[in-house]
């Protein structure tokens, strides 16, 4: 079962395509849509809806934001506790191998680190940076672009052997550029690339999970 094919039976059109075809679906609007409210994912479930019935009244960006934005501070929050156990390794070293495992820890917890979640010019006002940047992860997986090198197959053919795409990593999507994201998160590419890239990093995976889990859920509530 593709779940994309099966949420598209959601859209307005079900009732004309069932029209004079003699027979009940497989699976009703309603038998879905019962699916759909069976998942325990919430954030999956949510871009589920978001990338296959965008036209749901169910639909809430500001929503699916919510559940990022949330997920997003439970992570930040582990690069400062990591970030405090450093320096509290640092300040209690006791020399030798003890100074340079503190220094090692301190290197990787500030190496990991996440932008400020507060802007610290405005006591209270959170990083805008953050918000713009679930906007973009939101957009690529709404829209994501084809990749040419395989036409979003994910594989190419190399003589008799299928292998995954090089080009897409085996994606079937168009790779964007750190450039791009910079742009959009009005920032520069430098800045991009060392404080912002594995917050989008984190970020994308994390999504992606949510809907692969979200989508084995409503397999098994279908079957």
């Amino acid at each position: 079962m593709h779940v994309g094919k099966t949420m598209a039976r959601l859209g307005p059109k079900m009732s004309q395509l069932t029209i004079g075809s003699g027979g009940v679906p497989e699976l009703s609007p309603q038998d879905i849509a019962a699916a759909l409210g069976m998942v325990e994912n919430r954030l999956g479930r949510e871009l589920l809806c978001l990338m296959w019935w965008p036209d749901s009244m169910t639909v809430s960006i500001k929503q699916i934001q919510d559940l990022l934005e949330s997920e997003q501070r439970a992570e930040w929050w582990k690069g400062e506790q990591g970030m405090l156990d450093a320096m509290l390794a640092v300040a209690s070293h006791t020399g030798g191998e003890s100074l340079r495992r503190a220094q090692r820890m301190y290197a990787d917890a500030h190496a990991a680190r996440w932008p400020h979640w507060v802007d610290s010019a405005e006591l209270g006002t959170h990083s805008e940076g953050y918000e713009r940047l679930r906007l973009i992860v939101l957009a690529e997986i709404r829209a994501p672009s084809q990749c040419a090198a395989c036409a979003g197959r994910k594989t190419v053919r190399v003589g008799a052997v299928i292998r995954d795409c090089e080009v897409c990593e085996g994606t079937g999507r168009q790779s964007i550029s750190n450039r791009t994201r910079a742009a959009l998160l009005k920032v520069n590419e430098s800045v991009y690339r060392r404080s912002w890239q594995k917050v989008f990093e984190w970020t994308m995976d994390r999504c992606v999970d949510a809907m692969i889990e979200a989508e084995r859920q409503m397999k098994k509530a279908v079957a």
